[in-house]
């Protein structure tokens, strides 16, 4: 038997890395994004809410209405699509007249829907006494999506 010789390979390895399929029922955060025009009709109000980013979770925005632009921070929960919004309004005319500036933060809680770009949900807001009001929106530019 001849005896066996070794030859060593030389070669270049390279990786790609390719990002894993979106799983069919997995959301966008991306779909978050953008401009909503929302409504409080009780209190006839129709402010837009303009969503910037959205990462691990965290909201960053605008909320601009009848007492200017604020800023809007919260969370949203991609796979549930629930989502909980707060607005600093003590930068507001009315909140330095009335020397609440320090309670000048409204809520908003409700429910993201991506697939019809809908959001819905009620909204605790200082000016009234922190009394709760249904609002809902759509994302701007969005009429119904087809897949």
């Amino acid at each position: 038997m001849a005896p066996a010789f070794s030859e060593t390979l030389q070669g270049k390895v390279s990786t790609i890395e390719v990002a894993p399929p979106l799983k069919e029922n997995a959301v966008d955060l991306n779909d978050f994004i953008g401009v909503w025009k929302v409504e409080i009709p009780k209190i006839r109000r129709k402010p837009t809410v303009t969503i910037t980013s959205v990462s691990e979770q965290q909201v960053q925005g605008t909320y601009k209405g009848l007492l200017g632009t604020f800023p809007l921070w919260g969370n949203y929960q991609a796979q549930t699509g629930e989502v909980r919004l707060f607005v600093d309004f003590s930068r507001s005319k009315l909140a330095r007249m009335t020397r609440k500036s320090e309670k000048a933060i409204a809520h908003m809680t409700g429910k993201v829907n991506t697939v019809d770009r809908t959001i819905s949900g009620s909204a605790s807001l200082p000016e009234f006494s922190s009394r709760v009001f249904a609002f809902n929106g759509k994302k701007a530019g969005s009429e119904s999506r087809t897949n």
